[in-house]
């Protein structure tokens, strides 16, 4: 309106779009995100994403419908009521094979390799497959089935651990498990040929990220506000801009202030939670942080660059083995020969 350029976007869920702003110190500011964002920061969310152990990771089916408040607004006020809204399309993983012995069902994502990648999961598995509800029965589009190209499909629904159980949105799709593998093939690629794994995470993550713009305020100094408080950003903008004022309050009401924080900054612009998550994975391999794993159980490793085995916070489990392993072999030196 009024001359100003707006862009409409597809939100991932019903009408919502949340923006975060992401700091050079790792801070989120934006809508809740203190509650979204573990301690409000993306530090330590990529290695999390990296170690994400497939046991933890749940495929439930997807419901016919979902509940959620809807705004209403009345006599000048905004109320929220509890709404039913049915699923249209919902993420679909195809069954490619069903071992009725063991009760087993392989389900492939993404499609085999002559089939084209998938652009919108929900929307186009919808159409392709013929979905096959709890209950038995089918639902879904009458296509003729093909003996190359199985129509029968299991709606589904991830359930993620933590960090990211708040983090995605409801319906997630099968395309977040494909990335999360991709990206640790390409970080473990990173080990031996660096260029390499830059080419191809920048390939892969194209789909998910643009070049954008904010202000110095909002991509700068909203995050040290967030994870530093009112004292610590004013201590930032005096050293980094030679600003000075009594509190943050007033020097951001005074035309010096405002001529430096409504300026144009450039930033990397990620959609979604996949986008954020290839934006940190690109911002390691250009700084060269190599990916190192543990020589015991093959997590990936951070801090010393002679680094063997996990510690403490790299994977407790993995520790306690060590010691274990460590307490045995010095038994059998201590056994008489």
């Amino acid at each position: 309106h009024n001359g100003s350029p707006t862009v409409a976007i597809r939100s991932e869920q019903w009408e919502v779009l949340h923006v975060y702003h992401v700091g050079q110190n790792g801070a989120v500011w934006g809508p809740q995100a203190a509650g979204r964002f573990p301690n409000g920061s993306v530090n330590g969310l990529f290695e999390a994403w990296l170690t994400l152990r497939p046991d933890t990771i749940q495929l439930t089916p997807a419901p016919e419908e979902i509940r959620f408040p809807a705004p209403r607004f009345q006599d000048g006020q905004t109320y929220y009521d509890m709404v039913e809204h049915s699923l249209e399309s919902r993420s679909a993983l195809p069954i490619m094979r069903i071992d009725e012995e063991t009760r087993t069902i392989w389900l492939p994502w993404p499609p085999g390799a002559e089939d084209p990648l998938p652009v919108s999961p929900e929307a186009e598995s919808a159409a392709r497959y013929r979905f096959v509800t709890p209950d038995g029965s089918d639902a879904g589009p009458e296509e003729q089935e093909t003996a190359d190209r199985p129509m029968t499909a299991l709606p589904t629904m991830i359930e993620w651990p933590e960090p990211f159980r708040v983090l995605f949105p409801a319906l997630t799709s099968p395309d977040d498990l494909y990335a999360q593998a991709l990206m640790v093939a390409i970080a473990e690629r990173s080990q031996d040929d660096l260029p390499g794994a830059l080419r191809e995470g920048r390939t892969a993550a194209d789909e998910f990220l643009s070049n954008g713009e904010t202000t110095v305020r909002q991509g700068w100094l909203e995050p040290i506000i967030a994870a530093e408080g009112r004292s610590g950003a004013l201590f930032a903008v005096e050293t980094q801009y030679s600003l000075s004022a009594d509190s943050l309050e007033a020097g951001v009401s005074t035309p010096a202030w405002r001529s430096v924080l409504d300026r144009p900054m450039p930033i990397r612009r990620a959609w979604g939670v996949a986008g954020l998550l290839w934006a940190l994975l690109l911002d390691q391999l250009e700084s060269r942080q190599l990916y190192r794993h543990c020589e015991r159980c093959s997590r990936p490793l951070q801090g010393r660059s002679n680094k063997r085995f996990c510690n403490r916070s790299d994977n407790l489990d993995c520790y306690r083995g060590q010691r274990r392993e460590a307490r045995r072999k010095q038994r059998e030196r201590q056994r008489p020969r």
